[in-house]
């Protein structure tokens, strides 16, 4: 077979072949063509022209193999290169040189004037800044209103430490002597905390009303401005001071944003967590605002530790007290809480070596959530049994939460079998205080000679509120259950001999106490809510069951006025029942407005009494609610002088209850707050 050859390549061919014959050129020549190495393929050497090449038609070239080494001439052309290089640096220096030494002397002129305008600015703001010393941070008082003077803070701090630290203990007193001596200049958060706290119990001759109304304004304005973002312990503290203050005033949607923020202080600060007692945690903020932690490497001491413990505590019972008593979810769950409980103050008051607190931290401690009786209860005081108790509290609150559909049979199992265990938990929690705890919870055994703190009182009355909390879901129910782990019955006496353990308690307690005002002056806001629960459960259960409303009821609201005197909240409390009973009394003679509006499983028996008499007796509603419903009506009824008109004759809001029914297929399980 004979290959056509394409003309123009064979003439290309010759003319190679010519060349390559007529050269005689020894240099070597590469083994294979341009071509082939360009398409990465094996060339057959063939000359002068290869078959890949014939194919496709390429001219076919084969260079010559460079001798190895550097070309001729290379050297000297790298020593040129070098040579300008050098001639281009030294002419840059030069220019350089010229620049940054005219650049430098325009700066020292900048400097020189800009020192001379400042030398300016400061003596014409000499005389100002001199005035503003003298008056005591004349900045703030501009912003926020004025401040209580040195004389009247350092009152206002000896009564914290007299009237609040007992009940609320998140600071110790012995800070404040060193941040008094910058009180005027730049007064600290934490002292305008105690302050706040204070004011209610400062005397119009040393603090007229219209001036403790002016310090609470600015030092409320203060603080939030200041420790809104909660970064550090001091300013955890003063957010606690501040909620609790609020608290005192009122359960209300303020004091629940406080207390949101100081439950996120809580994460954010880490004091929920174990590990804070080998640690200290301090946060600080950079000049461009943001916050980073930083974990000192250092070892706390214990009594620092203990400290922002109970500082944490502290919180963890306002958050569930002010929860239980607004039906709102917990801010610091208890499932999140690697936190040992406080030990007694007087372990670390008399521990002075390094030696005793390495003592106390090898300790057995007791911890939430695991009841152990292996403990010595010689290192614990009633602070750690009531947090406990308000933490069984908490449980019990975030089970009546939920929603409960009656027609669902596993639904209503599951929450006869959830009621059993919180019912058995209270059980075996009270078997493992020690005895001497055990008889402060029984009125019979109960040793008044051994009630040392306010705490011990809490413990007691708080206790039995925890009671109620879970029986009268089942002994005031919204709709009458055929079955339940208890009957009604039974539940409903549990209710009420924890409400009369509250009542009898209260009484021996103003005989104990010389000084009964001051008793009830200084016991707190936890205490008027658990009166406040006790007298509302005799009240509704009076209500329900058509009988006379018993003297205790006006023994509590007694209290809870003389109460109220310095906790506001104590004082809203004992309006709202005065105002229901006195509509009972109205409604009874007068014979107006008469609804039947419970029934139980068909009984003949029935109750008839107002619409506003029926809100109070619904177990779901609490009392800030109340004060919402009846706040028009508590107010006409408190500045009302005689007559007996009912309220009811007035604008009537009472239809607003109805917001609060739900529908029976999906009903809030009834609960006494």
């Amino acid at each position: 077979m004979s290959r056509v050859v394409n003309p123009a390549i064979s003439k290309s061919t010759e003319t190679r072949k010519s060349n390559f014959i007529e050269t005689g050129d020894v240099t070597k020549l590469s083994k294979s063509c341009d071509f082939c190495k360009s398409k990465k393929v094996k060339c057959d050497q063939v000359k002068p022209i290869c078959s890949y090449c014939v194919r496709h038609s390429q001219e076919c070239v084969y260079s010559r193999v460079r001798k190895p080494g550097l070309r001729p001439g290379y050297g000297q052309q790298v020593f040129d290169r070098i040579n300008g290089l050098e001639s281009f640096v030294e002419n840059f220096h030069t220019s350089s040189s010229t620049e940054i030494e005219s650049l430098k002397n325009r700066i020292e002129e900048f400097t020189s004037r800009f020192e001379s305008i400042e030398d300016k600015l400061i003596n014409i703001g000499n005389a100002n800044i001199t005035k503003i010393s003298a008056t005591g941070n004349q900045e703030g008082k501009y912003l926020y209103g004025e401040l209580p003077t040195i004389h009247e803070a350092t009152i206002l701090l000896d009564i914290f430490q007299e009237k609040i630290h007992p009940i609320f203990p998140v600071v110790e007193h012995s800070k404040f002597n060193t941040l008094l001596e910058e009180y005027e200049t730049a007064p600290r958060s934490i002292l305008l905390g105690a302050i706040l706290c204070s004011l209610r119990f400062a005397d119009t001759s040393l603090i007229t009303h219209r001036q403790k109304k002016v310090y609470h304004e600015s030092i409320f304005s203060r603080l939030l401005n200041s420790c809104f973002v909660v970064g550090t312990v001091e300013e955890l503290q003063a957010m606690s001071l501040l909620a609790f203050d609020l608290y005192s005033y009122s359960n209300n949607p303020k004091t629940w944003s406080v207390i949101s923020l100081i439950a996120s202080g809580v994460v954010h600060l880490n004091l929920s967590r174990g590990r804070l007692q080998t640690s200290i945690l301090e946060l600080y903020t950079s000049r461009s605002g943001v916050s980073k932690n930083v974990t000192s490497r250092t070892v706390a001491s214990q009594k620092v530790v203990e400290e922002r413990k109970l500082l944490f505590w502290e919180i963890f019972q306002l958050d569930i007290l002010s929860s239980a008593s607004s039906s709102f979810p917990l801010k610091i769950p208890s499932s999140e809480i690697d936190c040992s409980l406080p030990l007694k103050r007087e372990l670390f008051e008399s521990a002075q070596t390094n030696e005793d607190y390495e003592r106390l931290k090898s300790l057995p401690t007791r911890t939430l959530n695991k009841y152990v009786s292996n403990v010595n209860y010689d290192h614990y005081d009633s602070n750690c049994f009531l947090i406990e108790i308000l933490n069984i509290l908490g449980k019990i609150h975030m089970f009546m939460r939920k929603p409960l559909d009656l027609t669902n049979i596993k639904e209503m199992l599951n929450w006869q079998i959830k009621f059993s265990e919180l019912d058995n938990e209270i059980q075996v929690w009270k078997a493992t205080l020690p005895r001497m705890f055990n008889d402060l919870l029984d009125n019979e055994k109960l040793p008044y000679d051994k009630i040392n703190s306010y705490k011990d009182i809490l413990f007691h009355s708080l206790y039995y509120t925890t009671i109620v909390r879970l029986n009268s879901s089942v002994g005031y129910p919204y709709l009458q259950l055929s079955s339940g782990p208890l009957s009604f019955k039974d539940a409903r006496s549990r209710c009420l001999d924890a409400a009369q353990h509250v009542v009898n308690f209260a009484k021996k307690l103003s005989q104990i106490f010389e000084d009964d005002a001051a008793f009830h002056q200084r016991i707190g806001p936890y205490y008027a809510f658990s009166l406040w629960v006790s007298a509302r459960l005799l009240l509704v259960n009076a209500i329900n069951s058509d009988l006379e409303i018993p003297a205790d009821v006006q023994y509590l609201i007694s209290l809870l006025t003389r109460m109220g005197d310095s906790w506001e909240s104590a004082s809203k409390y004992a309006n709202i029942l005065n105002f229901l009973i006195s509509e009972l009394e109205t409604e009874s003679q007068e014979n107006l407005n008469i609804i039947n509006h419970f029934s139980h499983g068909g009984s003949e028996e029935s109750m008839y009494r107002s619409e506003d008499a029926s809100i109070i007796s619904d177990m779901r509603l609490n009392a800030y609610n109340l004060d919402v419903i009846l706040s028009e009506k508590v107010e006409k009824f408190t500045n009302r002088k005689g007559g007996k008109v009912s309220p009811n004759n007035q604008a009537d809001i009472s239809n607003f209850f109805e917001w609060f029914k739900l529908p029976f297929t999906e009903i809030n399980t009834p609960t006494l707050q």
